[in-house]
């Protein structure tokens, strides 16, 4: 990052004038390709135009912010299923599409056993353990389950 460097800054701050200071093309890509990257060492795909849910920054942060563990990054299409891996924790940034769509454990969990699910939609939501708990976690927003030994909470 740096400080506006663009015609009439004072200080190098923006000024409103008159007159008023340039934003060009460097401070705008600036601030674009500072936040993608944000975006995208948090394990987030950057969207397109037609895609942007304008959530996305905000996913990255509380990804990051949290600390959270070993990722997965998808786009769902229907019912979907995951199963245990190494460790006590996983998360999943899930983009689902075309409608809510189910997200599903499957096999055995430890007690104890923390999934993070993402909703980098902007659309549809994803319901977590649709047979026995249908937890949802809505577009732009983030859900943590904990495995109890017999369910999901």
């Amino acid at each position: 990052m740096h400080r506006t460097e663009a015609t009439n800054h004072a200080s190098n701050l923006y000024t409103e004038g008159p007159p008023a200071t340039i934003f060009g093309a460097p401070a705008a890509n600036a601030l674009q390709e500072e936040i993608c990257y944000v975006i995208t060492q948090a394990g987030l795909t950057l969207l397109t135009e037609s895609t942007e849910t304008r959530t996305q920054l905000w996913l990255a942060l509380v990804a990051l912010g949290a600390g959270l563990p070993k990722y997965s990054t998808q786009s769902i299409s229907a019912t979907t299923t995951f199963t245990s891996d190494v460790g006590a924790e996983k998360t999943h940034f899930i983009t689902p599409t075309g409608a809510d769509r189910n997200f599903n454990p499957s096999g055995s969990f430890n007690t104890g056993y923390r999934v993070w699910v993402i909703n980098s939609s902007g659309s549809y939501n994803i319901v977590f353990d649709a047979a026995v708990s249908a937890q949802t976690v809505s577009p732009g927003t983030y859900g943590m389950f904990i495995y109890n030994g017999a369910i999901w909470l």
